[in-house]
């Protein structure tokens, strides 16, 4: 994320929406999927439009479980 539009995209509206949308997941579930696929889009958005590259979510499809572990 070498790009500051970018970088501002994931770090300060697209993480906080997924983890926003986590938390409501029990109450709204409906605007929990909103949320969830807000943030995605507005990070691939900054990866396309702005690094003009591809995520590693769609090179490597398995990157965020092996995160998690």
């Amino acid at each position: 994320h070498q790009h500051p539009v970018n970088h501002v995209l994931h770090v300060f509206v697209g993480w906080p929406l997924v983890g926003a949308s986590l938390l409501l997941l029990p109450f709204r579930p409906l605007w929990s999927v909103g949320l969830f696929l807000a943030g995605y889009a507005l990070m691939f958005t900054g990866h396309f439009v702005f690094e003009r590259n591809i995520p590693t979510i769609l090179k490597h499809p398995s990157t965020p479980f092996v995160m998690a572990v």
